[in-house]
C-alpha cells in the first residue's frame, strides 16, 4: 500500500476545510497571473507612444491602457488577500487538530516517555512543529502556487512580445532549476534533519536548565519581595523583567506599578543627558509613549549602549542599598521588541556562576 504524502496527511486533519486550501492555491495562481497583466498594458502604452511619435495625439488608447493596468493590479491584490483568507482558515484548523492529536497521544503514553525525551523536546514538537505546519499551509503553500504560475505567465508574455526573448528567457530558468536541485537534494535534506535534531536538543536542555532554577514572580512589588528574600535567608537573587518596569529601579522606585510611580521616560532622559545627549534627543525621550519608543530614539542617536550602561549602574546601586548586604542581587532587562537589553554587574556574575556551577 502506498504511503500517503505529508500533504495528504495534513489534509486529513483539515477535514472539510481542505477545500479552502485548494481554493487558496487556485486563487494565488490566478493572482500571480493577473499581476503580470499591468506589464502588458504598459507595453501597449509604450508601443502606441513610439508608433504615434511625433504626433502623440494619435495615441488615443493610453488612458484606457493605464486604467486597465491599475484595475488588474488592484484585482491581483484583492484575489491574493482572498487566497490568504482561505489558506488561514484551513491552516488554523490543521494546527488545532494537530495539537489536540499530539496531546491526546502523549496522555496515553507511559510516564517514562516524558523523562526519556525531555519536556523541552516535547514542547518543541507540540508548539513549534505544529506552528511550522500552520505557517506552511497559511503562507508558503499559496506562495508556492504563485511562484509556479509566475514563470509560466512570464514565458507566455515574452513569447507574445518577442519569441526570441522568450527563448532567451528559458536559459536562466533551466539554470535556476539546476541550482535549486543541487541545493535541495538528499544531502541537504539530511543536513536539515540534523539541524532540526540539534535545535530540539538545545531546546530540551535550555528548558530543563531554566526549570531547575527556583523562580518567584514578584509582580510590581520589587522592594517587598527583596525584604521577604532577606527574611527567608536567600543568598542570591536575579531579577528579570521588562525595561518598562525595571527601569524605575534606577530612581530607587521599588514598587513599579504605574499608579505608584511612572518615571520611565524621565529616568531615560536624565541618563541620556548625563551621557551627553542633545536637547532634541532629551525632548524626544520625554515625549515618548513607551520604553520601546525610547530605545528607537536612542538607536537613532547612537546612544543606546552608554545610556543603558548608566541606567544599569544606577539599578545595581539601588538594589544593593535595598538588600543591605543580606544577599547578592542583580537585574536583567529585556524588551518584547528589542529582546535582551542588558544586565547589571552582579547579574552577570550570578549568571556566569549558575552556568558554570
Amino acid at each position: 500500500m502506498k504511503k500517503p504524502s505529508d500533504f495528504s496527511r495534513l489534509m486529513g486533519y483539515a477535514g472539510g476545510h481542505r477545500v479552502f486550501t485548494y481554493a487558496s492555491l487556485a486563487l494565488s495562481a490566478v493572482s500571480a497571473l493577473m499581476a503580470l497583466l499591468p506589464f502588458l498594458y504598459i507595453w501597449r502604452i509604450l508601443r502606441d507612444v513610439l508608433a504615434a511619435a511625433p504626433d502623440y495625439t494619435q495615441a488615443v488608447n493610453i488612458p484606457h491602457y493605464g486604467w486597465m493596468a491599475v484595475l488588474f493590479a488592484v484585482l491581483s491584490y484583492l484575489i491574493y488577500v482572498c487566497a490568504l483568507l482561505c489558506s488561514h482558515l484551513s491552516a488554523f484548523r490543521v494546527a488545532t487538530k494537530l495539537r489536540l492529536a499530539v496531546t491526546k497521544h502523549l496522555a496515553e503514553l507511559p510516564l517514562g516517555f516524558t523523562e526519556r525525551f525531555g519536556s523541552g523536546q516535547l514542547r518543541k514538537i507540540i508548539q513549534e512543529s505544529t506552528g511550522a505546519a500552520e505557517t506552511y499551509l497559511a503562507h508558503q503553500l499559496p506562495d508556492q502556487a504563485g511562484a509556479m504560475a509566475t514563470p509560466a505567465g512570464l514565458l507566455v508574455l515574452l513569447f507574445a512580445f518577442d519569441w526570441r526573448l522568450g527563448l532567451l528567457r528559458l536559459v536562466p530558468v533551466f539554470l535556476g532549476f539546476a541550482v535549486m536541485s543541487a541545493m535541495t537534494g538528499k544531502r541537504m535534506e539530511e543536513k536539515m534533519r540534523q539541524y532540526g535534531n540539534a535545535l530540539a536538543a538545545m531546546s530540551n536542555e535550555a528548558v530543563e536548565y531554566v526549570r531547575g532554577i527556583p523562580v518567584v514572580k514578584t509582580s510590581n512589588f520589587i522592594g517587598d519581595t527583596m525584604d521577604m528574600a532577606a527574611a527567608s535567608h536567600f543568598e542570591e537573587v536575579g531579577l528579570v523583567g521588562h525595561i518598562g518596569k525595571l527601569v524605575k529601579l534606577a530612581g530607587g522606585v521599588m514598587n513599579t506599578h504605574s499608579r505608584t510611580a511612572d518615571c520611565r521616560t524621565e529616568l531615560l532622559c536624565a541618563h541620556a543627558a548625563l551621557c551627553g545627549a542633545s536637547r532634541d534627543v532629551c525632548a524626544a525621550l520625554m515625549n515618548a509613549a513607551t520604553t520601546d519608543a525610547c530605545m528607537e530614539i536612542l538607536d537613532e542617536a547612537e546612544m543606546r549602549e552608554p545610556v543603558l550602561s548608566s541606567l544599569l549602574d544606577a539599578i545595581q546601586l539601588h538594589l544593593d542599598r535595598r538588600a543591605a548586604g543580606a544577599f547578592r542581587v542583580g537585574a536583567v532587562l529585556f524588551s518584547n521588541q528589542y529582546g535582551p537589553l542588558g544586565q547589571t554587574r552582579t547579574a552577570k556574575e550570578l549568571l556566569d556562576e549558575w552556568k558554570n556551577g
